[in-house]
């Protein structure tokens, strides 16, 4: 089959005639993954993809060049058969950057997100924006009503921006996943998150800020269960 697979993408059509038609359409379904895939491999053993979901939102969204410089390169393998133990049908290897380059898209973007500009984005929302009020806020702050008045417009602004978090935050780290060889993983995540009230003269003054890191640390851990590996 593997024959027959590169003479037909080389252009020898005839190959098609000695191939059977079981064999063709799982054959076009897979070439048609390996388009949209960074890297392919096919092998008498087995066939091999690589994927960078980066491909996929690269017109969608601008690309910060600072971002590859932070994403850690990692050599990945897949599990060797052991022996007297049947081959696998199917791996796959999820490393961290699939996290970190999620991540990384909202870290780099140095502006903040208006919780009104969000509602209003959402018909079922906007009724809603009337309560931003800071009569609404002073039922569990009292000092807003007592700083600011009653019935005043507010504002929640919520940035995830590593720039601004770390001129608060003493070490921050940039929030992103990494995990070791050994299975020690550590998760990060910071934010802020905003309060601006209607100025007297015009637009939004800051009234509350507040600059969170949260860290979250553990172990992944592979036992033999029944003759059966368990993560």
């Amino acid at each position: 089959m593997r024959e027959t697979y590169d003479e037909m993408w080389e252009g020898d059509f005839a190959a098609l005639g000695k191939m059977p038609l079981e064999s063709f359409l799982p054959m076009l379904v897979l070439k048609q993954i390996g388009s949209v895939a960074t890297t392919f491999e096919i092998t008498p053993v087995h066939l091999e993809y690589g994927f960078d979901p980066e491909i996929f939102y690269k017109n969608e969204r601008p690309f910060f060049k600072k971002k590859r410089s932070m994403l850690k390169e990692i050599n990945s393998e897949f599990s060797d058969v052991e022996e007297g133990q049947d081959p696998y049908a199917f791996q796959l290897i999820l490393d961290e950057n699939v996290v970190n380059a999620f991540l990384l898209d909202f870290v780099l973007y140095e502006k903040a997100f208006s919780m009104r500009q969000i509602m209003k984005m959402d018909d079922k929302m906007r009724p809603f924006l009337d309560q931003l009020n800071t009569s609404t806020v002073g039922l569990m702050i009292p000092q807003f009503i007592e700083e600011f008045g009653e019935n005043k417009e507010i504002d929640f602004y919520m940035s995830l921006s590593h720039s601004l978090i770390s001129k608060k935050i003493e070490n921050a780290k940039v929030s992103g996943f990494q995990i070791d060889k050994n299975g020690n993983f550590r998760f990060q995540f910071n934010f802020s998150v905003t309060i601006l009230v209607e100025s007297a003269t015009e637009g939004f003054e800051e009234a509350r800020s507040m600059y969170v890191g949260l860290t979250a640390k553990g172990k992944f851990l592979v036992t033999e269960k029944k003759s059966e590996k368990v993560l």
